[in-house]
């Protein structure tokens, strides 16, 4: 080989060793560029070959999207109405200003407000104590309804004795010089306190003045109670009043 720096013409001998330790660092060097270039290659490759199965992929889903496209577009056209729930409805700064004119304007009418709600919290006050009547009305009336003496009154029970303190009638001046005489039969009802109601004449003596002079010695008469197991019952009595000349 010619040399750069000798004379022209002149060849230089290098060692057999070295020449080929040169030509073999070429070959690797020539090799390794090959792999790299069928790898670079492969690489390449294998994406085209993944795009055309989605495709294909693609290609057979539509049938299956149309089927169950009624079923999708029920949902989740729907759906999307979250976003506008995420349109920045939160984030208002104009609001927060608007108290702050709010506090300029409504600075001197605030008292007046106050003074109207007021009276509407004493009207609210107001009503419960009217609902507390209510409830304790219904439980006092249920209390006097099933009590039973008015009905007893009205049917009293017929006795034969009773304990009273009868007055003494008046034998009528007028009964007396005409000579008058009889017995008057009175029916009367004696209450559960021993007061006499309801007097009236069951069988007349045959003389109106003494009839009614039977009837008016009720007035100043007084009883005692009738008891029955204990318990005062109203009862009715007759009580006879005779008048005869030698009395």
């Amino acid at each position: 080989m010619p040399g750069g720096n000798g004379a022209p013409g002149v060849w230089i001998k290098y060692p057999a060793n070295e020449v080929v330790v040169v030509f073999a660092a070429v070959l690797a060097l020539h090799a390794a560029l090959a792999l790299w270039l069928m790898r670079a290659q492969t690489v390449r490759v294998v994406p085209l070959a993944t795009p055309r199965t989605i495709v294909a992929r693609l290609l057979t889903t539509p049938p299956s999207i149309v089927a169950t496209a009624p079923q999708r577009a029920i949902v989740p056209a729907r759906t999307p109405a979250i976003a506008p729930a995420h349109s920045q409805p939160q984030p208002r700064p104009q609001p927060r200003q608007l108290p702050k004119a709010n506090r300029n304007n409504t600075a001197l009418p605030q008292p007046a407000q106050h003074i109207e709600t007021t009276p509407q919290r004493e009207a609210n006050v107001a009503p419960p104590p009217s609902t507390a009547p209510t409830t304790s009305q219904p439980a006092t009336p249920p209390i006097a309804q099933p009590a039973s003496p008015p009905q007893e009154i009205r049917t009293p029970k017929p006795v034969s004795h009773i304990d009273c303190s009868i007055t003494q009638p008046d034998y009528p001046e007028a009964a007396r010089r005409r000579g008058e005489t009889g017995t008057a039969l009175v029916r009367f009802v004696v209450d559960t306190e021993g007061h006499i109601q309801h007097a009236q004449l069951k069988r007349s003596s045959g003389s109106p003045r003494l009839d009614e002079a039977a009837l008016g010695a009720l007035q100043g008469s007084t009883c005692h109670p009738y008891l029955e197991a204990g318990v005062p019952i109203p009862v009715t009595f007759e009580q006879p009043f005779t008048f005869g000349l030698e009395n």
